[in-house]
C-alpha cells in the first residue's frame, strides 16, 4: 500500500491564522518556540492554502525550501 508521503504530516502541526488569512504547517520540535514569541526559532511554512502545505510536505520538498521569512 502506497502512502505517498503522507507519513511526512505527522510532523506538522496546521495552524489557520484567521487575521492573516495563512495556513501554518509548524514542525513539531519547535511548537514551543513559534507560539512562544520565538519565530526566529522556529521551522514552519506558511501558505494561504492548506493543500499547498500538504503537498510540499508529503512530497519532502520542505527540506529544500526557505521555511520562513
Amino acid at each position: 500500500m502506497e502512502n505517498n508521503g503522507k507519513e511526512n504530516l505527522y510532523d506538522y502541526v496546521f495552524w489557520y491564522n484567521h487575521y492573516d488569512s495563512l495556513w501554518y504547517a509548524i514542525s513539531r520540535d519547535t511548537l514551543i518556540d513559534f507560539f512562544g514569541g520565538n519565530k526566529d526559532k522556529s521551522r514552519f511554512l506558511k501558505s494561504k492554502q492548506h493543500s499547498t502545505l500538504v503537498e510540499i510536505i508529503c512530497k519532502n520538498l520542505e527540506k529544500r525550501i526557505k521555511t520562513h521569512e
